[in-house]
């Protein structure tokens, strides 16, 4: 018990260090999201081609602009990785169950358990795989929206969770998400109306970036959509600090994330390689048995995602499609291949019981059995050692995981429902087996020594009897992991911005060809000129004079492609003609008043100056006696004077009076009392 309360204190400190070292810096935490859209959606039957992807980015500006950046310090950003050469245009993928409601529509009031939820999940992944590209960060479907079996509307307007362990989102944070459309027919009018700040989008990424649900007025993470301002629009967009601290730790462990730095952006501290198993060998083949994707993150944070769990560098998340019922168990092998073939063979594996997997240098051999009510599976590993002989190892661990997603709805009708407490809209959706490599391991070393690593891994579900159920890809070749970070683009200003003035923007990422686009928030910039090449664009061009000032969201994108490179770069205010306080016996000193508030700009660049024992003379304008006329560049000219010489001595001898004073009467109060 002991050992656990010291792991407690441990992980409580690691994580508020973490949290501390991003937030204290202010830096800007950048979150990949990958999107597809469902055939049928309104957005995808509006728009041709690459204006898709231009709206559905549209909705992940506004959600930050809004919510993430002026709160926490946290953006969304297009998961496209700069690796990526080829035209890309965002993925439509087709609805699969189109017998329910009309195309587009998925079944949102769970009563299928979310199997259709699921499916598209899966289908993005499996579409962005094809592509050459393996999702990242994010994972998020715009549909038309959500309906009953039968095909009637519901309320609910967003799915959005993260995998669980006893409540708790585990690593990696790659959440999944599904959002109605922004054009979409719900009870209340369209979304676009009701919802023109995003706050649904931002209510389901902080779900998926484990913000727990609060039901307070004007909270972001109220259990249901809550109508403020204006035109009935929705406004609930708070962030507690609490909620910044979590939403910012999250952040920066989602796979791709980055840290937006001077010159370059700073690459997560996690690293994590997705792959889906589009196969499913046999029809009655029952869900928890079917393997769905496979996850290996490797983490250079040191502290564990949960208390109840000791850090580990890899981990190794096996999804299954469907969920444990009473009485039914999973059990899954898993072969490993880190050094090249330099491990034992199939033959050898026959000794330790375990299937044939037709792998040749096989290095880490393990067995996993779940049941519905255990938290952690019966775990068996096997690994080689210097003699290349596999030998039973300790320390790897094992616990079940279940992604559970939220339901998030329009306000009820009835105003009681709303003033009642929120239920529990929770449903899960799929399960699977995370295993933790710890550090005493050979793999989890040599995985921190070789980034990247190339992996092969081998992964079945087997019945009692070893017969194969389910298997990760071809059985004689298993499937080829490789850790790397990914590269995704940044870009950075040169000189200072502020309202209109010109600006040179500089892309890496870009490795397309076509004319440069910018946009300012929501707002398409002239572009004056651009060069790119190489990945690398140069551009310029001015900002609009009536631009608020602040964290400006910068959009640097490429005709004809997907790819895009975003950025926060503060806009600072426009400086008016200085203005300089000429002080006898120090010389001028010139102070800056900003456009905020020139009035108490001036009062504390003068008090500013006044600290240093000096009192002001009535004397402000643009001449004075004694001093030449203020240059053109300048506003006026403020002339102080020292205090007389004698006003200082008798200050202090007055204060020391004062003081004696004081203690004497004090101490005869006290002889008096005696």
């Amino acid at each position: 018990m002991k050992f656990t309360n010291l792991r407690h204190i441990a992980v409580v400190v690691g994580l508020v260090i973490l949290s501390l070292s991003i937030t204290a810096t202010g830096q800007t935490v950048q979150v990949p999201v990958t999107w597809c859209a469902v055939q049928g959606s309104p957005t995808e039957q509006s728009f041709d081609g690459n204006r898709v992807g231009i709206e559905l980015r549209e909705r992940l500006r506004r959600s930050t602009e809004v919510v993430f950046i002026p709160q926490a310090d946290v953006t969304l950003r297009s998961a496209y990785s700069s690796q990526l050469q080829n035209e890309l245009k965002l993925p439509i993928i087709l609805d699969p169950d189109p017998s329910v409601g009309t195309a587009g529509d998925v079944v949102g009031d769970g009563t299928d358990q979310g199997r259709e939820f699921h499916t598209l999940i899966q289908h993005c992944d499996a579409v962005h795989a094809a592509s050459g590209y393996s999702s990242t960060g994010l994972t998020l479907i715009n549909i038309r929206r959500f309906v009953e079996e039968s095909g009637e509307k519901t309320p609910v307007i967003s799915w959005a969770g993260c995998w669980r362990f006893r409540g708790n989102c585990v690593r990696p944070y790659d959440g999944r998400i599904a959002v109605v459309d922004k054009y979409a027919d719900l009870p209340l009018g369209q979304l676009a109306y009701l919802d023109p700040s995003e706050v649904l989008l931002a209510h389901a990424v902080g779900r998926a970036l484990s913000l727990p649900l609060r039901n307070a007025e004007g909270a972001l993470m109220r259990w249901q959509a809550q109508q403020m301002g204006v035109d009935a629009e929705w406004g609930n967009i708070e962030l507690v600090d609490q909620e910044v601290e979590l939403l910012r730790t999250g952040a920066a462990i989602v796979p791709g994330a980055s840290i937006q730095g001077p010159r370059a952006n700073l690459p997560s501290a996690l690293l994590a390689k997705r792959i889906h198993d589009p196969i499913q060998e046999t029809r009655s083949l029952k869900p928890h048995n079917d393997l769905g994707e496979v996850t290996l993150a490797f983490s250079t944070i040191s502290g564990s995602y949960h208390p109840d769990l000791p850090w580990s560098p890899i981990d190794l998340r096996i999804e299954l499609n469907g969920v444990l019922q009473p009485e039914e168990s999973t059990t899954v092998w898993g072969f490993l291949d880190y050094r090249e073939g330099l491990g034992v063979s199939d033959q050898e594996l026959l000794a330790i019981g375990a299937p044939r997997t037709g792998l040749e240098g096989i290095d880490l051999v393990f067995s996993a059995k779940a049941t519905q009510n255990d938290s952690f599976p019966h775990l068996i590993v096997f690994e080689t050692d210097d003699t290349q002989e596999l030998v039973e190892i300790v320390g790897p661990f094992a616990f079940q995981v279940s992604f559970e997603a939220d339901l998030y709805s329009l306000p009820d009708p009835n105003p009681k429902a709303n003033e009642s407490a929120f239920p529990n809209h929770k449903i899960a959706i799929s399960q699977g087996i995370q295993l933790g490599f710890t550090s005493n391991t050979r793999f989890a070393r040599s995985i921190k020594d070789n980034v990247p690593n190339k992996i092969r891994l081998q992964l079945m579900t087997v019945d009692d009897q070893l017969s194969v159920l389910d298997h990760l890809g071809d059985l004689s070749s298993g499937v080829d992991f490789t850790v790397s970070r990914s590269e995704l683009g940044y870009c950075r200003a040169y000189g200072v911005l502020r309202p209109g003035g010109p600006v040179s923007l500089r892309a890496e990422g870009l490795n397309v060809d076509g004319a440069v686009t910018v946009a300012l928030g929501g707002t398409a910039m002239a572009v004056e000129n651009s060069v790119i090449g190489d990945g690398l664009a140069l551009v310029s061009f001015s900002i609009p004079e009536e631009t608020p000032t602040g964290p400006g969201y910068f959009s640097i994108g490429v005709e004809g492609s997907n790819k895009t490179v975003e950025c926060v770069i503060d806009i600072e205010p426009v400086k008016l003609p200085e203005t300089v306080v000429f002080v006898p016996g120090f010389g001028p000193i010139t102070i800056d008043i900003n456009t905020e508030d020139p009035k108490e700009s001036k009062e504390e660049a003068l008090k500013e100056v006044m600290g240093r024992e000096l009192i002001p003379e009535a004397a402000i304008g643009t001449e004075v006696a004694g001093v030449p006329k203020a240059p053109e560049q300048m506003q006026e000219v403020i002339v102080l004077r020292r205090p007389p010489r004698w006003l200082k001595p008798v200050l202090h001898i007055t204060l020391a009076l004062a003081i004696v004073g004081g203690l004497l009467w004090f101490i005869e109060q006290v002889f008096r009392r005696w």
